[in-house]
């Protein structure tokens, strides 16, 4: 008579214990990956307050549209989203960002991977 209770007590443990743990939170919220894409482009360049905000602004546009396009389960309409937002991000720093800038971004884009930055040509 025990072992069926226990088996029970055993089952209920594992599915609650899943319940918490299979669930993969994210670890960051958007404001945050926002700010970490600012930090790590000013890094790389020097940006003024006013392109921080500017950029940040798009960056959490950016990164809002990638959480919501990562809940679409057909592939194509959830890449295209994503290819999508990452055009408009770019091109919003092709606007913002000075020649000067962005010609040390592409700089440091082929030092990093040996490969050209299309989207600024």
């Amino acid at each position: 008579m025990k072992t069926p209770k226990l088996m029970m007590v055993f089952i209920a443990f594992l599915l609650f214990s899943n319940l918490g743990f299979g669930a993969n939170p994210n670890k960051f919220s958007n404001d945050q990956i926002a700010q970490k894409m600012i930090d790590k482009l000013s890094k790389d360049i020097v940006l003024t307050d006013s392109q921080k905000v500017a950029i940040k602004t798009k960056a959490l546009e950016l990164v809002q549209k990638r959480s919501t396009s990562n809940l679409k389960t057909n592939k194509k309409e959830k890449s295209g989203l994503q290819k999508q937002s990452f055009n408009d991000y770019m091109n919003f720093l092709s606007i913002v960002l000075t020649n000067e800038q962005k010609q040390q971004l592409i700089n440091k884009h082929i030092e990093q991977t040996g490969e050209t930055i299309k989207e600024f040509k």
